[in-house]
């Protein structure tokens, strides 16, 4: 019985840490789209994007909550491992943002979206007027 809730509680910690990764990164390449530099800046309007930004906010949510369910056998189980999901999905995503574990990437992505930029038929700021 221990081996099976230490094998969940590993697999639901190797799903919270992929998410936290993923989370940051699209974080990551929404500020270099949107030309933001500074991570502490709370006065920031998405425009247009506001929505999808709820949308992400959410389905996040629903992906941890999700894993929870999978895991756990009963009501009970399923909220720990929800709950725990979220706490490690949590700490990670904000540790990769504040002390800044994507700053090489942030330079990469620049470079990416900038020769992107530069090719007409990509031209995601007409198809989204």
């Amino acid at each position: 019985m221990k081996y099976s809730i230490l094998k969940r509680f590993i697999w639901v910690s190797i799903y919270a840490v992929a998410m936290a990764y993923l989370e940051a990164a699209v974080v990551v390449y929404l500020r270099v789209l949107l030309g933001l530099t500074d991570i502490t800046d709370v006065d920031v309007s998405l425009g247009p994007y506001g929505l999808v930004e709820i949308g992400r906010e959410a389905a996040t949510m629903v992906m941890l909550a999700a894993v929870g369910w999978m895991a756990g056998r009963h009501g009970r189980e399923r909220w720990a491992y929800g709950l725990f999901a979220f706490g490690l999905w949590d700490i990670l995503y904000y540790w990769l943002q504040v002390t800044r574990r994507f700053r090489l990437g942030r330079a990469l992505t620049s470079r990416l979206f900038s020769s992107i930029a530069q090719i007409p038929m990509l031209d995601l700021s007409v198809a989204m007027a």
